[in-house]
């Protein structure tokens, strides 16, 4: 079975012992703060003095700030928690699998965050774009994107990501890296530069109403599939390495993350192979597509057995399959994502992972979040909130628009808006 070594790290959860000595400490100490905002117009040295004898009283009542219980770090991630200068932050904005998307599993992405300030984002499948919103991070922070090859459920929502870019704060080019293909029409320019197509009509209405900058011009840059391993991306300490992937035609890759001694690979869908070996061991993460058993997929989809066989055998990985990934490539942290995940596909993924494997693994979930440090792993879930507005980090060049609306309407709609309200 699996063997760790000196590339071991702790894994902790909400029931780690440092996390469970944390709160025997706050609920030991901690007082009270009921009451104790600060009301409009009052006098704040006097609000603080109230504050500190309500929560005096509270302590020798034996009870707990509330503040100490909602903001759990431990326990939830909340957007705009700030990043050590060390840590890798990895969050699956998506997990969902094909057209297996629904509220709780979008499709895939899986979003990356450097403590030197960078962030990278990994696929983006159709609704991906909703769980960014919801963990505010602002289109500034969204601007290199990677795709692992050119099925609509890892890049439907790209559209989406260029077209708004100026709506919230990006006002620089959309970098796109994604494989070539066995003909240029399968490569990631042709693919990526349909989107130009689709948003002709978008891009000149969004124009006469902002100063959209550059947000408009895409740069792609196509990585040959072949490559083992190929450099896709290599700045400021960052190496992002790709390498092939099967996916039933020739033309789909995975990637490694190399930062600051930390690393990630993402396969996107694959079958299980060597290539993932090679390029995988000793990782701090591996995040994994999983297939369900091919049984449960017939009986959820009512496609037949020998149907859903040929779609997993020529496309995915069982569970089992995955167990022996991982005890070859003996990461930190095996993760799933990618799959469509009900009670009854849970215990299959678990049985079939431990059939090789006995080392950390975690079945993924939408906003789920991995804090990667030197010494540790911490896995938590997003605290979401409800309100509408995406925040905006960076500001126009000006507040003049792109173009003049006179030159995109006709003398048929010219005065015919209602003005008297």
């Amino acid at each position: 079975m699996n063997k760790r070594d000196d590339h071991d790290k702790d894994v902790e959860t909400p029931q780690s012992t440092d996390v469970e000595q944390g709160r025997r400490e706050f609920l030991k100490g901690g007082v009270a703060a009921a009451g104790a905002g600060l009301a409009a117009g009052a006098v704040p040295g006097l609000a603080v003095a109230a504050a500190a004898e309500s929560d005096a009283k509270a302590a020798a009542d034996g009870m707990t700030r509330l503040k100490n219980v909602i903001a759990r770090p431990d326990l939830w991630f909340y957007p705009g928690e700030e990043l050590d200068p060390d840590e890798m932050r990895i969050t699956l904005m998506g997990t969902g699998w094909g057209n297996i998307i629904r509220h709780e599993q979008k499709g895939a992405s899986i979003f990356v965050e450097l403590g030197n300030g960078e962030s990278f984002v990994f696929d983006v499948g159709p609704g991906s774009g909703i769980n960014y919103n919801t963990m505010q991070v602002p289109a500034s922070r969204m601007t290199k994107i990677f795709l692992t090859h050119l099925h609509t459920d890892h890049t439907s929502d790209l559209a989406w990501i260029y077209s708004f870019g100026p709506a919230g704060d990006r006002y620089t080019p959309l970098e796109v890296f994604g494989p070539t293909g066995t003909k240029p029409e399968f490569g990631t320019k042709a693919n990526v530069e349909g989107i130009k197509t689709l948003t002709q009509w978008h891009r000149p209405s969004f124009e006469a109403c902002l100063d959209v900058g550059d947000s408009y011009k895409l740069e792609v840059t196509e990585l040959d599939y072949r490559k083992n391993p190929g450099i896709a991306y290599q700045k400021n300490g960052v190496t992002i390495k790709h390498f092939p992937a099967l996916h039933i035609m020739d033309g789909a890759i995975s990637y490694r993350m190399d930062w600051n001694g930390l690393s990630f690979v993402w396969t996107g869908d694959t079958q299980p192979n060597h290539f993932v070996v090679e390029n995988a061991k000793g990782v701090d993460l591996l995040i994994h597509e999983t297939a369900p058993t091919v049984e449960r997929y017939s009986q959820a989809t009512g496609l037949p057995v020998d149907a859903a066989k040929t779609v997993v055998a020529n496309s995915h990985t069982p569970a089992k399959a995955l167990g022996k990934i991982l005890q070859l490539t003996n990461p930190s942290l095996g993760v799933t994502c990618h799959s469509p995940i009900d009670p009854q596909e849970l215990q299959s993924y678990y049985n079939g992972v431990a059939t090789h494997w006995d080392g950390k693994y975690q079945v993924g979930e939408d906003l789920m979040v991995f804090n990667i440090s030197k010494k540790n792993i911490t896995i938590r879930k997003g605290g979401i909130h409800g309100r509408p507005w995406q925040p905006n980090v960076e500001k126009p060049a000006s507040n003049k628009p792109t173009r003049d609306v006179k030159e995109l309407q006709t003398a048929m709609f010219k005065d015919k808006a209602l003005k008297d309200y």
